[in-house]
């Protein structure tokens, strides 16, 4: 997400050229130059947390994927707060309530949606099948918050929107 190559580039001494080539999207984030960066290790524990979570979620995916086509989903992230919302299901749903959480825990560890920082961002995507592989794809708008208005009780945000969108292989089947 180029939020991200923007701290990478920031903290991690590269420039945005090398962050959008670094990492091929399926597999795991690797040190380039500076193995102790904070970005790079942030990326690593969110591919390593996904990959802890995806047996969970799986089976269930492979199964929602041939019966519904897509796994629709939005998300909501800024001010030390993540929300995925999967909007082709029921969360109120008693049977699916553990699989709906962990798959709102894999979106966000899959995509490194970040949730740290005075900053908003919201996004869409979906799970989708293309042959035999399980993919992802989205979409997000960052805005910074650079103030508060006290009188009107709301952040002001960066005038400026930065757009972002991917596809990563997920999983082959």
């Amino acid at each position: 997400m180029s939020f991200l190559k923007k701290l990478m580039a920031l903290f991690g001494g590269r420039n945005a050229a090398q962050d959008a080539n670094a990492y091929p999207s399926s597999t795991e984030p690797q040190p380039a130059q500076d193995p102790n960066s904070f970005m790079v290790s942030w990326q690593q524990a969110m591919f390593k947390k996904a990959k802890e979570v995806e047996p969970k979620v799986r089976d269930w995916i492979i199964y929602t994927l041939k019966e519904d086509g897509a796994i629709p989903f939005t998300w909501e992230s800024g001010n030390d707060e993540a929300f995925v919302e999967l909007t082709s299901f029921d969360a109120e749903s008693p049977e699916l309530e553990e699989t709906i959480w962990s798959m709102q825990e894999f979106i966000i560890y899959t995509l490194a949606i970040p949730d740290a920082g005075e900053f908003q961002m919201d996004g869409k995507g979906e799970i989708y099948l293309q042959g035999n592989e399980a993919r992802i794809r989205y979409e997000s708008t960052y805005v910074e918050i650079v103030d508060y208005d006290e009188e009107l009780d709301e952040p002001v945000y960066e005038k400026v929107e930065e757009k972002d969108s991917g596809d990563k292989l997920l999983f082959t089947i």
